[in-house]
């Protein structure tokens, strides 16, 4: 497995079997997005911010997400994550929505292949993100920079009082970018002189306080905790698929419409549980969040009107 996911990565993230798939998802989330001018939602219209809660592969939810904003138009000007909350963005700014959607249709077909157990699906993965750092971060061009200010990523840091946080959102170097890449989401490794590990361990939802615009705060909804370290190439289909969906439940939510059935009915997912769409309204001490399925919206300053 080590050596095809490396052949993978030396033809640039090409492969017949599976790239077929990934446009197929792509395409679903611009149809999705195509039904209404979301991005003109005032809470939306001037871009937003995005918290990608810490979850291992069932980041892919996210990805989903991600999918159906990006085809929307809505603009994400900043990601914060831990772990592959961290890490998944950095591939969709330097690679792109239908790479990396490629890149995890690829691994997840490759694990179909190759069977393991948990644990030691966790240790190959560990392997394989040091090596797909390499490929986001070569030392032949500047792709740190497009991380510059826009992906926070948080890492716990070992020091002698014990495990300490810290965000790292600079990048003035490939070789940070590929510390920082690995940092987040590895068991240990060295970041600025200090040992690191898995930046989920200290604050695995890096929220921003600096109340610049809309915030959004994504936690992947009830998905087998297997999935933490491995996945099928059908479940890669069908996470993404339901990302997508509670996208769509979202934004519909913002402009105050309902779905049409024969959107969510070309979705594996069964909107008749609680579980995938019970739309959210509450209120916290410290803010107002509305919200569908795992997707949140947190504001300091939410009008009347939305609740």
């Amino acid at each position: 497995m080590d050596i095809e996911f490396e052949d993978y990565l030396k033809k640039g993230l090409e492969d017949e079997s599976t790239a077929e798939i990934a446009l197929s998802l792509v395409r679903r989330a611009q149809e999705l997005a195509r039904r209404e001018k979301f991005s003109e939602n005032t809470f939306l219209k001037n871009g937003i911010d995005v918290v990608a809660s810490a979850c291992g592969f069932k980041i892919l939810y996210f990805l989903g997400v991600y999918m159906v904003f990006d085809a929307a138009n809505i603009e994400v000007k900043r990601f914060s994550g831990a772990s592959s909350g961290g890490m998944t963005p950095m591939e969709l700014v330097v690679l792109g929505t239908l790479n990396t959607v490629s890149l995890y249709c690829f691994y997840g077909a490759l694990q179909d292949k190759y069977t393991a157990s948990f644990f030691a699906s966790a240790w190959r993965a560990d392997r394989h993100w040091k090596m797909l750092a390499a490929y986001l971060f070569p030392e032949s061009n500047e792709s740190a920079k497009q991380l510059d200010g826009r992906v926070f990523v948080s890492i716990s840091r070992l020091t002698w009082r014990g495990l300490r946080n810290v965000v790292v959102s600079d990048y003035d170097s490939q070789e940070r970018a590929r510390a920082a890449y690995y940092a987040t989401g590895t068991l240990v490794t060295s970041l600025d002189g200090y040992l690191c590990t898995d930046g989920g361990i200290t604050n695995a939802e890096p929220c921003f306080h600096d109340n610049q615009r809309t915030q959004l705060l994504i936690r992947p909804p009830k998905i087998s905790n297997d999935m933490v370290a491995r996945f099928s190439l059908e479940e890669v289909k069908n996470v993404i698929k339901r990302g997508q969906d509670d996208a769509l439940l979202f934004l519909c939510r913002m402009n105050r419409e309902i779905p049409p059935p024969s959107i969510l009915s070309s979705s594996s997912i069964d909107y008749t549980s609680n579980d995938s769409n019970n739309l959210l309204r509450f209120s916290s001490s410290s803010s107002t969040i509305l919200g569908a399925g795992g997707i949140q919206l947190l504001t300091l300053s939410a009008p009347s009107s939305l609740l």
